[in-house]
């Protein structure tokens, strides 16, 4: 007998056959069964984890406001039980944008020895919108929307084929040594926020 079970994705569902216990080893005919559409080949042709230039980004299908953004591939340590990507590693894949966004800006270098500003993400919020498998290729987009006097609201997308798979939202304060004090935005960040991203002051 086969159930069928359809999760959050509307145009995705998942089948198994009750007969066999449900494995992540989708080499074994009749566990697990996604109903999907034509997916062509899981890989894009771009070089990861290196920042694309806003030409390759418009011709992945990353939308036009996104300037700055970088690919990289589903691994197996980041599928849940349903074989797609856990919800959970959109953050980490947030994360590492995040650290190529600030070196790339000239905020901050994890690299550098030297004292570095003190960052804090306030908030986070992700809508998601479709899922990721296996060795599927994706790209994380992101820029900074909106800034104030000591904080600054960023973006994300995540795209996969033309696909808009994640959107998200964060807050970033800048803090000053004792985790505590809000640091008034250099005129450096407002000034890569607004030339790079088209950011506005949102006081």
């Amino acid at each position: 007998m086969v159930k069928r079970y359809h999760e959050s994705f509307p145009s995705f569902s998942y089948e198994f056959d009750s007969r066999y216990p449900l494995q992540r080893n989708n080499d074994l005919q009749g566990v697990l069964h996604v109903a999907l559409p034509s997916r062509g080949t899981r890989a894009m042709s771009f070089p990861f984890l290196t920042p694309l230039d806003p030409a390759t980004l418009r011709a992945a299908g990353v939308p036009e406001r996104f300037a700055f953004g970088q690919a990289d591939r589903v691994r197996f340590h980041e599928l849940d039980v349903l074989d797609h990507v856990n919800n959970a590693r959109y953050l980490s894949w947030f994360e590492t944008f995040r650290v190529a966004y600030l070196r790339a800006y000239g905020i901050s270098d994890p690299a550098v020895t030297a004292p570095r500003p003190v960052l804090v993400l306030k908030s986070v919020a992700v809508d998601f919108r479709a899922p990721l498998h296996l060795d599927d290729s994706y790209i994380v987009a992101g820029r900074t929307r909106a800034y104030r006097k000591t904080s600054w609201s960023m973006e994300y997308a995540v795209v996969s084929r033309a696909r808009l798979c994640a959107l998200s939202e964060a807050v970033i304060c800048l803090m000053e040594a004792d985790f505590t004090t809000r640091r008034t935005l250099p005129e450096t960040y407002i000034e890569a926020f607004r030339s790079r991203d088209g950011a506005t002051y949102d006081g």
